[in-house]
């Protein structure tokens, strides 16, 4: 969040940001799907997704650009062997 904050107040004018920034939007999900996600990231000993960032953003009057992609769901793609630690 303090890196987003700091980009967005760094810049004037209109501006694109891009890239995956490591966060998810609840929104873009049923409930169950959700549930799925949350229930996956435990599993595999990582922390609940954060939404925070996108709800900031959008806040700021961002737009997702997958809200342009037509009818989709977003993807979550956790590389194998990711949740390894030794």
């Amino acid at each position: 969040m303090k890196q987003v904050d700091a980009m967005l107040r760094s810049v004037d004018g209109p501006h694109i940001l891009a890239g995956g920034l490591n966060a998810l939007d609840g929104t873009d999900y049923s409930a169950d799907r959700w549930a799925d996600i949350v229930k996956y990231y435990e599993e595999i000993g990582k922390p609940t997704p954060k939404v925070e960032v996108m709800k900031y953003l959008k806040g700021k009057q961002y737009v997702d650009a997958k809200d342009f992609a037509g009818e989709c769901e977003a993807v979550v793609v956790v590389a194998k062997g990711q949740g390894k630690t030794d």
